[in-house]
């Protein structure tokens, strides 16, 4: 523990602390996890280093839970072929496991929980959007990456916000307008994942679209699924429909 800067006297204090809303039997694995540092396949930025789209907009990707970077790798090459072969910057968002990586989801939703993730995505847009005034972001995420793009815009600088667009597939969260440039929605009706924010999805009613299922029986919230895809054709790179 000491080899990674912790020390036994914060790790009790983390995983008895008030703020996680946990019982006192309940270790706080998530942050434990996130100081560690200990995943071989980290939350880092992927560049597919294909040519660049031929204005100031760029345009990243965040995968959502359970996801490894071969496979955030493999939707955002999809995204690519949608824009004629253009670069994709994956602001990759990594995996534990199911239930872990479920737990930090649901972290990041009712608590605004600044992950990795959440910091990473920040730091990624102060960096493409200060370099010049005329840099525009679109931003395509899934399931727990719209809580990380909602919490990273919550703490991102209007002057930045106001350059930014989303679009959201098979949400766990829901984007008001207010945060950013321009925001869409697009939720499945076989997708239960995309009702866990109700409120928000009251709320952002109208920025959200509401598909019928392609080729699903029961559950449809796989990012690759046809009702999804379907939706996303980027053929000005500055509107995510």
């Amino acid at each position: 523990i000491d080899h990674y800067g912790l020390s036994i006297k914060n790790l009790i204090k983390k995983a008895f602390s008030k703020n996680t809303s946990k019982s006192l039997f309940t270790f706080n694995i998530i942050d434990w996890l996130e100081e560690l540092n200990v995943n071989k396949d980290p939350t880092r930025i992927i560049n597919l280093e294909l040519p660049e789209l031929p204005n100031t907009t760029r345009i990243t990707f965040m995968n959502g839970i359970n996801t490894t970077s071969k496979k955030a790798r493999s939707y955002a090459k999809k995204l690519s072929n949608f824009t004629g072969g253009y670069n994709i910057y994956i602001a990759y968002n990594e995996t534990y496991n199911l239930a872990i990586d479920t737990a930090r989801a649901k972290k990041e939703l009712f608590d605004n929980y600044e992950s990795k993730a959440v910091k990473l995505l920040k730091n990624t847009w102060i960096e493409y959007l200060s370099e010049n005034e005329s840099n525009r972001n679109l931003h395509i995420c899934h399931s727990e990456g719209v809580i990380i793009a909602r919490n990273a815009l919550k703490i991102l600088p209007k002057e930045y916000r106001n350059r930014i667009q989303i679009l959201g597939i098979a949400n766990a969260a829901y984007i008001d307008n207010n945060l950013c440039d321009l925001v869409t929605h697009a939720r499945s009706k076989y997708d239960f994942i995309t009702l866990i924010d109700l409120k928000g999805l009251i709320h952002n009613k109208a920025s959200t679209i509401t598909l019928d299922p392609q080729n699903a029986k029961v559950f449809d919230h796989n990012f690759s699924s046809p009702t999804y895809l379907s939706l996303i054709h980027i053929s000005e790179p500055t509107r995510p429909y």
